[in-house]
């Protein structure tokens, strides 16, 4: 996620795996495909630059800033926005990929991205389903 965000281009991965046969990863550099995806991919890097002063690691400040919580709002709807338009074929990965980024705030390990997801659905949006979601697996 960080290099969607600083990056000039996007780099897509494909892996491909026809019957019998090893996995294949195929790397490329290509331009967003769409108006709309150009537009969201230039919004989350502006939003991204503007708000990289804000970054709050979960160790140090324990998660959601109180006193934060429009800029919390607006960074879960980017979040929500972008992971009904990612597909995974894990969905907890779409979480672990977009949410420590789009908040802003890092993790460490798993018990720490559980803790700020619970604090997102008490906070936040509690009718996540997706969140719940990976709550219950975790």
């Amino acid at each position: 996620m960080q290099e969607y965000c600083v990056s000039k281009k996007l780099f897509e991965v494909k892996e491909t795996q026809p019957a019998g046969q090893t996995l294949v990863r195929s790397f490329s550099s290509r331009p967003p495909n769409s108006a709309p995806e150009l537009a969201a991919f230039v919004e989350v890097r502006k939003w991204y630059a503007a708000n990289l002063g804000s970054c709050r690691p979960f160790w140090l400040y324990k998660g959601l800033d109180p006193d934060q919580m429009e800029l919390n709002r607006k960074a879960y709807d980017m979040y929500a926005r972008l992971s009904a338009e990612l597909h995974t074929e894990y969905p907890a990965d779409k979480v672990r990929a977009l949410l420590p980024v789009l908040m802003n705030i890092p993790v460490e390990f798993q018990g720490e991205l559980d803790m700020l997801v619970t604090q997102i659905l008490e906070h936040i949006n509690s009718s996540d389903d997706s969140l719940q979601r990976f709550l219950a697996e975790h």
